[in-house]
């Protein structure tokens, strides 16, 4: 069966699943204080629009927008693609189920792996 033009491939897959990890894994370690609760990814053929969901968007956001220009720049320069990254508001983070959750597991004693049965 032959492919239509511009269909993503198995191999195309494999590659962009990889780099939305690395953004994903970029920003939560840049930003770890600003309460993101959910990056989302779309793609088009030109661009990739980075959705960062968050309860402090001021801190990704920056002074007039600064920070927000710079963590795109940077992107850019991890992906080799065109970034449009837009930040969402959490509204009220303390009933968000991601935020309580990592929340919670801070407050949790790390176990050791030899001490699980």
């Amino acid at each position: 069966m032959a492919e239509h033009p511009g269909t993503p491939t198995s191999r195309d897959f494999s590659d962009l699943l990889v780099e939305d990890f690395k953004i994903r894994k970029y920003v939560k370690k840049r930003y770890g204080g600003a309460q993101i609760s959910k990056i989302r990814i779309e793609r088009t053929r030109e661009k990739v629009v980075v959705y960062v969901h968050s309860g402090r968007v001021g801190m990704i956001i920056g002074k007039k927008g600064a920070e927000v220009d710079k963590l795109t720049k940077e992107l850019e320069d991890l992906t080799h693609r065109h970034i449009e990254v837009k930040t969402i508001e959490v509204n009220r983070p303390e009933v968000d189920p991601q935020l309580v959750a990592e929340s919670i597991g801070e407050q949790l004693p790390s176990v050791p792996v030899s001490a699980v049965p």
